[in-house]
């Protein structure tokens, strides 16, 4: 039987591990189902063993996403960003998307597509035209939340702290001579003692060579 949908698949590396993908995805023949769900798939292609020496092991899942498509010819698109905690021995051009639509109520496998990753750079990402501060994700947030940055150069040295509503400083994130690319540091909630801070507004600041930056972050418990 035909599938009632056509899948376009795009699977790029938007950081050092992680990884976005993005299906446009066509109804093409009338369907009788009305719960119908995509979801996203990636997979390694790895070495396992003398008697099964290669097979495809599934290193990141999305959650589903309904399928709104009722017109023929209609087309919506979908996306994930998924985290791969890559390992020593696996190559990016190993790396595989899968995107899945499925009817729900038959476990049905309507349509899937599978793309390769092609990296721009296996070992050296994309350098960025500009040094950016991103807004921190989530914010508000509790417990941790998410810095990203940007760094053109090809090795500078960088600062990134917090500070609190009064200007002291909370604690340093980074101290450290950083190559270009993109970056992104975790901040717990915790002090330079390890002990928790209360619920409030806070400031990080990134400092590399003459280039300044801060943002206010709120933390809610």
């Amino acid at each position: 039987m035909e599938s009632p949908f056509t899948i376009d698949l795009e699977f790029e590396q938007s950081r050092e591990d992680s990884f976005e993908i993005v299906a446009n995805v066509t109804l093409t023949e009338n369907i009788t189902s009305g719960n119908n769900k995509i979801f996203f798939v990636i997979t390694n292609w790895v070495d396992y063993s003398e008697e099964n020496p290669w097979y495809y092991l599934v290193v990141a899942k999305s959650d589903e996403d309904v399928v709104t498509l009722s017109n023929i010819g209609e087309t919506a698109i979908y996306s994930a960003t998924l985290d791969v905690e890559m390992q020593p021995d696996w190559n990016l051009e190993d790396l595989y998307a899968v995107a899945i639509v499925q009817d729900w109520d038959n476990h049905e496998i309507l349509q899937a597509a599978q793309v390769n990753l092609i990296p721009t750079s296996v070992n050296d990402p994309m350098i960025p035209a500009e040094i950016s501060l991103y807004q921190n994700y989530p914010n508000p947030f509790n417990p941790t939340t998410t810095i990203s940055f940007d760094l053109a150069q090809t090795t500078t040295f960088v600062n990134l702290e917090i500070y609190n509503m009064k200007g002291q400083k909370v604690k340093q994130l980074i101290s450290d001579q950083l190559s270009a690319g993109k970056h992104s540091v975790i901040w717990n909630g915790n002090d330079e003692n390890g002990k928790p801070v209360s619920s409030g507004i806070y400031f990080y600041k990134l400092k590399s060579g003459v280039y300044t930056s801060t943002k206010k972050m709120i933390l809610m418990k």
